[in-house]
């Protein structure tokens, strides 16, 4: 059975009609005849929607979303998708130092005075100038100011070293320069080295010196004065007991303040400000 189209209407019917039914039954409709259709339907073509696939469209990533919010972790886990656990960086553990404003600190091997020849003076040592003996007790500097962790150089290890703790020891006549740095800034003191010597009473063969002239501690501290070149009885006075005292050359800090150290020997005075905070 075949199809073919009426020219009037359009509408498709089967050739076993003489004449298009729909046209038939349309005329008769106008007539008011009624009646039946003889036969055949009329083709009813509907345009595509648009909304339709962009709503179904819509529906499937909704239901994409909701699965992977509610299912996610479990379907990567069957697919050997899990992300590999991030390790944090190992932290580096520096080692512990110790320091104090007393000057007491760990010294950096292979320090020297080039290391900070380009840093600023920041730091203030114990004393800045001092002379002592060849055979003479080591002398202790101490550093206020900069971080409270220090190392110690000497400018010249063949006059006079000094060790982790400011410990100064004269090794033969000559001067140097002795440094304490926090790595940011350093103080410098000036050591010099006489030919050996009576330690801590001196000996008569040089000029009458103090040890140092100018010194810094804290409350309850004590630094002790040495006078080289002489033997004789050394008196000692401070100016101000109330902030030093001084005994046979100890000096111990009392209060916060400045005192002039005196020491009367063969005729002669020497002075030693000692600050103390």
């Amino acid at each position: 059975m075949a199809m073919k189209r009426c020219p009037t209407c359009g509408e498709k019917y089967s050739d076993t009609y003489k004449q298009c039914p729909f046209c038939e039954e349309e005329a008769a409709l106008r007539s008011g005849a009624g009646g039946k259709r003889k036969g055949g339907h009329r083709a009813v073509q509907k345009s595509p929607g648009i909304l339709s696939p962009i709503l179904i469209i819509a529906i499937l990533i909704l239901a994409g979303v909701l699965a992977y919010l509610l299912f996610g972790d479990t379907i990567a886990s069957k697919l050997g998708m899990e992300k590999a656990p991030v390790t944090p960086a190992a932290s580096i553990s520096e080692p512990a130092v110790s320091g104090s404003a007393s000057g007491e600190s760990s010294a950096s091997s292979g320090t020297t005075s080039a290391d900070t020849a380009n840093l600023p003076e920041t730091l203030m040592l114990s004393s800045s100038d001092f002379t002592m003996n060849v055979g003479d007790a080591p002398v202790k500097l101490s550093v206020s100011g900069g971080s409270g962790t220090y190392t110690w150089s000497s400018e010249n290890e063949a006059v006079a070293t000094v060790d982790a703790n400011g410990s100064v020891t004269a090794i033969a006549a000559g001067t140097v320069n002795i440094t304490a740095s926090d790595g940011s800034g350093k103080g410098v003191c000036i050591v010099r080295v006489k030919g050996s010597g009576t330690p801590n009473t001196g000996n008569a063969s040089g000029p009458v010196a103090m040890s140092t002239t100018d010194f810094t501690i804290k409350v309850g501290e004590t630094h002790t004065i040495k006078i080289t070149g002489t033997t004789s009885t050394v008196t000692w006075t401070s100016d101000n007991p109330a902030v030093a005292t001084v005994s046979g050359g100890k000096v111990t800090g009392v209060a916060s303040g400045k005192a002039n150290i005196t020491a009367s020997v063969d005729g002669k005075t020497l002075v030693c400000i000692a600050r103390v905070k």
